[in-house]
């Protein structure tokens, strides 16, 4: 309280009676709390206003003094005196509200006999005031009688009564303000806080609305204050609506809502006759429900799917509830077991087949305590005796709560899935004694040519080998016949020894590919680490003549970088698309080679590009296979066997090798090796 002492008391009547009786008795007065702040007075001294409470010392000792006479009015006195450490007499009356002190009401700064002068000497001296001054001062201080003082602090008394009624009617008038505006506050907020709209209406005029009507409507508070509610009404609704409010029906019920904007929206309503502001009012609830008839015509049309799809499956369906009684049944279960709707729908599952097998009451019974059971074929003797096969699931369902409200049970007859089944066994088994015969037949097949490749490697490496020896001999004499007798043939004839030489190039040339093709596959790959660029450089080098000759533009970006590979193997497939790229480019514009690498986590590429005359895409995997040709070899000689050799050369070693091209733009070659265990 003591944070509301100046809420509570009205000090301009307070400051008014103390300063009337001032001026009547000559008695100042004051008012502090109870940390000795002064909170009003009036007729105060001079020796006080312009020394004591002037001085920061003095002023100490002013409110030590307040204090200690305060704390005197907790003891329960009616009022107090006390010389303060300035000298003076001071008298308390304590205020009480409640029963709690909250503040004091003094008179005083007089003296109940002559002052000893020589005491407010040593003061001036010692405080540092003008003597002169402060003697003066104290001239005007009155010399008093207890019994004045008396009768003064008897009408003081009826003072601090009074200040305690006035006071204590203004707390309960604020108090009673504070609950009003809490109360109002927690009104609107409880208005505000509604799901719908809250209207308050005399004979369809509103009175009062909540922010939620104005959010649903799109009318502002102020167009709605004063508006015929049933301007919130679809035409189609008034007559239902004013029916309800002529008669006081209280219950919901539904309408049609009409917005600002011509908006109708399904909306339910329900209403209150009340009290409010003297009169009888009615108080209404504005919900709109459209999500509500989303959700309903969804589980409608949920309903009906699931109808549809229930009476559309193969499947038997039959609903039971927890005392096994037909809740529902499938139009294939009426089918499958020849029974009508009318005749099971309410009866127990027993009853309808008594002959069930206890077998299947177990499974009753277990999925009514939760469990889930099924079987994708399960032999079902009928009543005639004959057997069907079925899949099944029997499971239970719940009601709204979580309790069990039944079971549902699912039957197909599968009986053509079974003898299906059974033929697919019976061909399964035909088939695996084909499929042994068969590999039995590859594998003797296999070995076959395996015998015929090796014979066939031998024969080429040795007829190749042999067919060396008379060749050097052709080219050899041919060269000795120019030499010698040169000067004596015509010009036909050099061109006849002349084609001679270059035929036994040729086929020098196709023999050293075979040998090379042949080693490949009788040689062992070793792996080891190479430094790719030097390989390439070699290369480039060993073609240099070529290039320097057309005018080749080499570009690389070979890094200084070891990889792993059979090294023949690598400079088997580099060296023949390098003279790949340089035949078929020799006669473009600007002739230029790329040679590049790239890497990722498993593979090296090495790729070898050109702007030569390309090919079409069709024939990409085709120039891989050996003496297979995309140009005449009179336009581009060669054996047919250089990229046979780079494809061979790459899968001895685990990698691949291919190839993108156009027509008359250019090809590209890349090898991929596999990064292998450093």
């Amino acid at each position: 309280m003591k944070t509301q002492i100046q809420e509570i008391i009205d000090f301009e009547k307070v400051d008014n009676l103390l300063e009337g009786f001032y001026k009547t008795t000559g008695f100042l007065t004051a008012i502090l709390d109870l940390d000795g702040n002064v909170l009003s007075k009036s007729g105060w001294r001079k020796i006080c206003t312009d020394f004591h409470r002037v001085n920061p010392d003095t002023a100490s000792n002013c409110r030590i003094s307040d204090t200690v006479l305060a704390n005197k009015m907790a003891e329960g006195e009616n009022f107090h005196y006390y010389q303060c450490l300035n000298g003076m007499v001071d008298v308390a009356v304590p205020i009480v509200i409640k029963g709690e002190h909250i503040a004091n009401l003094f008179t005083g700064q007089f003296f109940f006999e002559t002052p000893d002068i020589s005491f407010f000497e040593k003061q001036a001296q010692k405080y540092g005031f003008n003597k002169k001054s402060y003697l003066e001062a104290l001239k005007n201080v009155p010399v008093v009688s207890k019994e004045e003082v008396q009768v003064a602090m008897d009408f003081l008394l009826d003072v601090t009564k009074l200040i305690s009624e006035m006071t204590l009617q203004r707390q309960e008038q604020i108090e009673l303000n504070i609950a009003l505006k809490e109360s109002e506050e927690r009104f609107k907020a409880l208005h505000n806080a509604s799901f719908g709209g809250i209207v308050i209406h005399d004979k369809g005029i509103i009175m009062e609305c909540n922010q939620g009507l104005s959010e649903m409507t799109g009318y502002v508070y102020d167009e709605l204050i004063g508006m015929d509610g049933l301007l919130l009404i679809a035409p189609e609704s008034r007559d239902l609506v004013m029916k309800k409010i002529l008669s006081g029906y209280e219950k919901p019920y539904e309408a049609v809502g009409l917005r600002k904007n011509v908006e109708r929206y399904p909306l339910r309503l329900e209403a209150r006759n009340v009290p409010y502001k003297g009169k009888i009012v009615r108080t209404v609830e504005f919900r709109d429900i459209t999500e509500q008839k989303k959700s309903e015509e969804k589980l409608i049309h949920f309903h009906n799917l699931m109808h549809y799809i229930i009476e559309h499956d193969r499947s038997a369906v039959a609903v039971h509830d927890k005392n096994l009684n037909y809740v529902y049944v499938s139009q294939s279960y009426l089918d499958q077991y020849n029974v009508k709707e009318h005749d099971i729908i309410g009866k127990h599952h027993y009853e309808v087949f008594p002959e069930i097998p206890e077998k299947w009451r177990e499974v009753h019974r277990r999925a009514l305590k939760g469990e889930v059971l099924s079987a994708d074929a399960d032999p079902f003797l009928r009543a005639d005796g004959h057997i069907d096969w079925t899949r099944w699931e029997c499971r239970p369902w719940y009601e709204a709560d979580g309790t069990i409200g039944g079971i549902i049970i699912y039957t197909e007859v599968i009986n053509e899935r079974i003898k299906q089944e059974h033929e697919i066994k019976k061909l399964n088994k035909k088939l695996e004694i084909l499929v042994d015969e068969l590999e039995l037949r590859v594998h003797e097949r296999t070995q076959q040519l395996e015998a015929a490749n090796k014979e066939l490697e031998t024969f080429t490496y040795s007829v190749s080998h042999d067919l060396k020896a008379p060749l050097r001999g052709i080219d050899g004499y041919s060269k000795l016949l120019l030499d010698i007798y040169g000067n004596q043939l015509n010009d036909e004839a050099k061109h006849f020894i002349a084609t001679i030489r270059n035929s036994t190039l040729q086929m020098n040339q196709l023999i050293e590919d075979l040998l090379q093709y042949s080693r490949l596959e009788r040689s062992q790959v070793k792996k080891e680490r190479v430094l790719l660029k030097p390989v390439v450089e070699m290369l480039l080098d060993m073609n240099k003549t070529d290039l320097d000759e057309h005018g080749f533009k080499i570009e690389t970006n070979i890094p200084d970088i070891e990889i792993i590979c059979d090294p023949s193997g690598l400079q088997i497939a580099l060296r023949n698309l390098i003279a790949n790229a340089i035949k078929f480019s020799k006669k473009s514009d600007n002739p230029t080679i790329n040679i590049n690498f790239k890497e990722d986590e498993k593979n090296w590429f090495i790729s070898v590009t050109d702007n030569g005359v390309g090919f079409d895409m069709k024939y990409s995997k085709r120039i891989f296979e050996i003496f297979q040709r995309l140009h005449r070899a009179e336009d581009y000689p060669g054996t047919g066997i250089g990229l046979a050799m780079v494809a061979k050369a790459m899968n001895r070693m685990g990698g691949k090798v291919s190839a993108r091209g156009e027509l008359n733009k250019g090809a590209k070659f890349i090898l991929e090796l596999p990064k292998t265990e450093q």
